[in-house]
């Protein structure tokens, strides 16, 4: 018993302070890599429960699906520029699967301050139509699924500018038809070039500086960046001189 209390402590007060040092985001590999590298045996299943005690303890953040965090403050999004549209669209199609966010939404994590703003709805592909129907009839500046012929041809960014696209499977869930940071995230990197919203490397760098800074879930994220078929974190992606963004798995 004695011996088990040692290499807790150890885990707590040199193992995870020292990954969280090197990166905001690391994964349960990453932990029992080092702890075999400094010789602690310790079990999984003692692991896991020891890593539960640790985030209960804040001394690390649950970061989704055996990731772990530095980062206290979980990333929220103001979902105030939406309210009006998902009430609108709720009492339209009260049945109706959608989430959106907004390019305002991110804001505070861009380089340059965006002036113009577009929000993007996501719904069942066989919805987008009568989605689009509707909120052209009030009066809003509607583009269901277009090309970026379309979008170059038609698209207008204001604050009743609305790309509908159709869902994505398996992607983060959303709270409220809000759709989840993660989500924002990694669809930012599409619709940068798609709409013109800002060039790969500028969406890249909100990316970066966001995760950085809040903690996200970086398990979904990854996850739903591969159903998008898009690489958006690499084990060498840099936050600083001598700091990666996440440890490898």
């Amino acid at each position: 018993m004695k011996r088990s209390e040692s290499n807790k402590a150890r885990l707590f007060t040199r193992v995870l302070p020292e990954l969280a040092a090197a990166a905001p985001y690391f994964p349960i590999a990453a932990v029992k890599r080092r702890l075999a590298e400094l010789h602690i045996a310790v079990t999984d299943g003692s692991l896991l429960h020891y890593l539960s005690e640790a985030v209960d303890k804040r001394i690390i953040h649950d970061a989704g699906q055996g990731w772990y965090s530095r980062l206290a403050e979980s990333l929220t999004l103001d979902g105030k520029p939406l309210m009006h549209l998902i009430r609108l669209v709720k009492k339209e199609f009260p049945l109706l699967d959608f989430c959106c966010w907004s390019t305002q939404q991110i804001n505070p994590f861009t380089h340059h301050i965006l002036a113009k703003h577009t929000i993007f709805l996501y719904a069942d592909a066989d919805a987008l139509s009568a989605v689009s129907d509707f909120l052209r009839a009030e009066k809003w500046d509607v583009l269901a699924d277009p090309s970026k012929k379309d979008i170059q041809r038609l698209y207008h960014p204001g604050e009743r500018s609305i790309i509908l696209r159709p869902v994505i499977s398996k992607q983060p869930p959303p709270t409220d038809h809000l759709a989840a940071p993660e989500k924002a995230l990694v669809d930012l990197q599409i619709e940068a070039d798609a709409v013109m919203l800002m060039d790969r490397g500028e969406a890249r760098d909100v990316l970066f500086k966001t995760v950085s800074l809040c903690r996200v879930n970086i398990a979904s994220l990854i996850g739903y960046a591969g159903r998008r078929r898009i690489e958006v974190l690499r084990e060498n992606d840099s936050v600083g001189p001598h700091s990666r963004l996440l440890w490898s798995e």
